[in-house]
């Protein structure tokens, strides 16, 4: 069952900002963070709180950055956040990163991600591997699951 996506970002006019976090509940378990257009530090509450809401309200995580255009530093140190958070409830974490040579996929691979959080380039892996895999947990630090981002 698909539960409504909502915009976390006010609506002005019926049209959408370009840079903006929407959340989806996926199950009753697993929720996606999706981070569209351009975010830096002037970003950070909005998408700081974003992900709290969402892990408050489901156990798992997705991050979502496929349409995302540019990331800093502080969207970086945002992830590992909630990475910390979901885990230590006991839940699954994951961020998509698309597999194409922009901006986003380089910071990915310029920092290691993949070895610092479970890593996939799209959002059905991803999906698939934190539903599947919810209840028999994996080292990701050594393995990459089939799907992950390889740099």
């Amino acid at each position: 069952m698909r539960y409504p996506r909502f915009s976390h970002e006010p609506r002005t006019g019926g049209e959408r900002e370009p840079n903006r976090v929407e959340i989806a509940t996926r199950s009753l378990s697993l929720a996606t963070v999706h981070v569209i257009g351009e975010h830096d530090l002037s970003q950070h509450m909005r998408l700081r709180d974003a992900l709290d809401l969402a892990a408050a309200r489901r156990r798992n995580l997705i991050v979502d950055l496929s349409q995302c255009a540019f990331i800093d530093s502080m969207l970086l140190r945002l992830l590992l956040y909630a990475q910390g958070e979901v885990s230590s409830d006991g839940g699954r974490f994951a961020v998509v990163v698309p597999a194409d040579e922009g901006p986003v996929a380089s910071m990915a691979d310029m920092i290691d991600l993949v070895g610092l959080v479970p890593l996939y380039t799209s959002l059905q892996a991803a999906v698939a591997d934190v539903e599947v895999g919810a209840g028999a947990r994996r080292d990701q630090s050594r393995i990459a699951p089939e799907g992950a981002h390889h740099g």
